[in-house]
């Protein structure tokens, strides 16, 4: 397990899980999501709902048009 000097804190690793899933590495925002308890960091709605995007965001670029035939924005 990695020792840091500063705590880590759950918001903290829920924006690396955000960026993560907008630079389209779906896999790796999982893998830190899995690896929060191991450092110490305690998972709640925050970082569920982090990882929850970040995986349902690989389909939202644009590419899947709306009924009616406009894109999403």
């Amino acid at each position: 397990m990695p020792s840091f000097s500063i705590a880590p804190e759950e918001a903290t690793v829920a924006s690396f899980i955000a960026v993560y899933g907008k630079a389209n590495i779906q896999q790796e925002s999982v893998k830190l999501f899995r690896l929060m308890p191991e450092l110490g960091i305690t998972r709640s709605t925050l970082s569920y709902n982090a990882v929850l995007k970040a995986v349902l965001y690989r389909g939202r670029e644009g590419e899947r048009p709306w009924p009616g035939g406009s894109t999403i924005p």
